[in-house]
């Protein structure tokens, strides 16, 4: 598959990739172009990935603590003779 095709099915806005064949095979975007182009990169991978990923961890952040939690109340539970 073309890296069109694959930009699109990611949910890549048309004209990054256009900006991105045009620096590859033709001629240098202008500068403003390429500098719209890297915030709209960055917003994009903010929105897909980063922030999905910072969220993941930190669910799994609170889950170990709620493994630790339970662990702990388990050992006390052991201590007291109650298991």
């Amino acid at each position: 598959q073309s890296i069109a095709v694959l930009a699109v099915k990611a949910g890549l806005p048309r004209w990054l990739v256009d900006v991105r064949h045009e620096a590859t095979h033709g001629t240098l975007p202008s500068q403003e172009t390429l500098i719209l182009a890297v915030k709209a990169l960055f917003e994009f991978l903010a929105e897909n990935y980063w922030e999905k990923q910072a969220k993941a961890l930190l669910n799994s952040q609170i889950s170990r603590e709620s493994c630790k939690t339970l662990l702990q109340k388990c050992q006390s539970f052991s201590k007291e003779g109650k298991v």
